[in-house]
């Protein structure tokens, strides 16, 4: 959530401000506008009879962003009926563009770093294929 904030919302890594008050008044619209874009996400979501996660933040911003600028410079000549059609038809379009579903893992997960009693990864370990197998007689 943090990376979308700052990056994909802002398009920038860091906040102009250089006061705590000041960065909460920076902040606080983003989080607001991050709200509306989640429920929206969640909205498409509905629709399309899927999984949040494959509704894309960064189409779903885009999408909202540009519905926001049509229905503000169309106030006053666009209808609330027409506004609403308008809203249903941009989440039908990223119901369309749906992200493909997320593959299974391949490799167990393991954790890069020593912690606890979780064994270390070293190296990926993956193996595909036939295994070869037999017994040995060790009592011969």
């Amino acid at each position: 959530m943090y990376r979308q904030l700052k990056v994909e919302m802002r398009e920038s890594p860091v906040l102009n401000s250089h006061t705590v008050h000041i960065a909460a008044w920076e902040v606080a619209p983003l989080v607001l506008a991050h709200a509306v874009v989640v429920r929206s996400r969640i909205e498409t979501a509905s629709v399309a009879a899927s999984e949040v996660v494959r509704i894309s933040f960064g189409k779903t911003l885009a999408m909202v962003r540009s519905l926001w600028l049509v229905l503000v410079a169309g106030n006053g000549i666009i209808s609330g009926t027409q506004a609403g059609a308008l809203i249903d038809q941009v989440m039908a379009h990223l119901a369309d563009e749906l992200l493909p579903e997320r593959r299974k893992r391949m490799c167990p997960r393991k954790v890069p770093q020593p912690v606890s009693s979780w064994p270390r990864l070293t190296e990926n370990s993956c193996e595909i294929g036939n295994i070869d197998h037999g017994i040995l007689n060790s009592f011969a």
